[in-house]
């Protein structure tokens, strides 16, 4: 039994260390990722970069800041389909092929959240004072149609006016919205471990509701948090206006990913110091639960799931670089 210790250890540091894949010299800031086939898609700020996903071989890039096409005006977002990279800016929507073919645009109402073509329609949600609603427009971008309306979880809006400290929840429940073969999936940690299933015409088609188990808050978790807003550059500001406070317990999850027919719901594991990785069937039935590194994220579109792999990517301050790493989900 001698060989049980050796491979025990190698077991447990493939469960605590990432691999890491590749540095990324092209990119400079703000990065998010998709893949799709043999292609990693990295966005930052106005550039998109084409990388091989067998051997992260940066192929080209394209995009540039500026008002024509393919050029974009304010920060974009990124969304890979199967067929097309959908960007999304302040008042525009671009469709480029996965070769950097600028295919189409679109104007769009201002501050809609993640607009995504659905069908020969379109999704996109609007956050207010009252909640957030996810609408359903047409063809045209026109006609918008309510299928979901949901509470955000006690935002404060700040007013100048107002005397005194406002208390500002630093970690809250979302609504999400996202879109896979023609059909839109909404999830709502308000009712806990839920989600939505419309068709691209936004019927109903089912709803999932999953017990699940409530992780309390610890004070260390909260510190890091507070650390983190101490750390950011406007600290003195809303340390003026707001008292920041924090829920009892996690919400059920931080995020939804859909790829090959499976979700992956990105939670908090017990003890706050991993995350974990929910795999279910798109009926919510749960195939696996795999745990990853805490704070393994830079913000929520700088991680992907991809053929049962997370890739995501982080900053290397002391090298002052950006690298890709993975975790097996299996």
């Amino acid at each position: 039994m001698k060989w049980f210790i050796p491979v025990l250890i190698l077991v447990l540091s493939s469960l605590i260390f990432p691999k890491k894949l590749a540095d990324l010299p092209e990119v400079m800031k703000n990065p998010t990722i998709g893949i799709y086939g043999d292609r990693i898609f990295i966005k930052e700020h106005f550039t998109i970069h084409i990388y091989s996903l067998k051997d992260v071989k940066h192929l080209k890039q394209f995009g540039k800041e500026g008002a024509g096409p393919s050029e974009f005006k304010f920060r974009a977002e990124m969304e890979v389909f199967p067929d097309k990279l959908v960007v999304n800016t302040l008042a525009k929507q671009v469709i480029f092929s996965h070769d950097g073919k600028f295919i189409k645009e679109y104007r769009i109402t201002p501050f809609i959240i993640n607009f995504l073509p659905v069908g020969k329609n379109f999704i996109g949600s609007n956050a207010g004072k009252e909640g957030q609603k996810i609408n359903l427009y047409d063809e045209n971008l026109k006609n918008p149609k309510t299928i979901y309306e949901g509470t955000l979880g006690q935002i404060v809006y700040y007013h100048s006016g107002t005397k005194g400290k406002q208390d500002m929840l630093l970690l809250r429940d979302y609504v999400y919205h996202n879109v896979y073969k023609d059909r839109i999936y909404i999830g709502d940690t308000t009712k806990g471990f839920f989600f939505m299933v419309f068709d691209s015409k936004g019927n109903k088609l089912y709803e999932v509701s999953k017990k699940y188990k409530k992780i309390k808050i610890t004070k260390e978790f909260k510190e890091m948090m507070l650390q983190r807003q101490r750390e950011s550059p406007g600290w003195k500001k809303w340390e003026k206006m707001f008292n920041y406070i924090f829920p009892e317990y996690f919400p059920a999850f931080d995020n939804i990913l859909i790829s090959d027919n499976k979700m992956y719901f990105i939670t908090q594991a017990p003890g706050n110091e991993r995350n974990q990785v929910i795999v279910t069937d798109l009926k919510g039935k749960t195939l696996r639960e795999c745990l990853i590194p805490s704070g393994f994220y830079e913000g929520f579109h700088t991680y992907c799931a991809y053929r049962d792999r997370l890739y995501y990517i982080v900053e290397n301050e002391d090298e002052e670089m950006w690298e890709l790493h993975v975790e097996d989900l299996k």
